[in-house]
């Protein structure tokens, strides 16, 4: 990436010199190259930290639960995979992430109203999550058999009617 700013940088130079003879030009040349070398490094910064809070483990948070907080960062938290719910996939999951949602036992806190709201934003009102917060509960306290009896019971997280 450095090599490329030094030709960038060079091309500019030798075309102020060409073309512009006034030091506002000459100034307005320098300023341009002093901003695309602080872009340029400021983007490998962050994809540097981006990559690095992947390959460490880092990134993770407990989120505060006090009222009229709404997002959170996943630092310093384990994780737990979402999927294994019954009707939540990778997108919901996702999403459910992107509103601090990232365990079993915070989904199982989680009221049905609250699924249902943040189901709503992107138009995902088919899944149900009715069940979610039950599901979760039962994950969070490692009762893996219980909760596979009550998923065999579920269709696409739905109670069977």
């Amino acid at each position: 990436m450095s090599i490329h700013f030094f030709l960038i940088s060079n091309i500019l130079t030798a075309q102020l010199y060409q073309s512009v003879s006034n030091q506002s030009g000459f100034l307005l040349v320098m300023a341009l190259i002093i901003i695309v070398a602080v872009a340029l490094i400021l983007n490998a910064r962050s994809k540097n930290a981006f990559a690095e809070s992947f390959t460490s483990g880092e990134g993770h948070h407990e989120e505060d639960h006090s009222p009229g907080v709404e997002t959170a960062t996943k630092e310093n938290v384990q994780t737990d995979d979402l999927k294994l719910i019954e009707g939540i996939g990778p997108k919901i999951a996702s999403l459910l992430n992107e509103h601090g949602i990232f365990t079993f036992s915070e989904l199982a806190a989680t009221r049905v109203e609250k699924l249902e709201e943040i189901l709503d934003q992107p138009r995902l009102r088919m899944a149900d999550p009715r069940t979610w917060p039950q599901q979760a509960d039962l994950a969070a306290n490692g009762k893996m058999e219980e909760l596979a009896q009550l998923q065999d019971d579920l269709k696409g997280g739905k109670e069977a009617s």
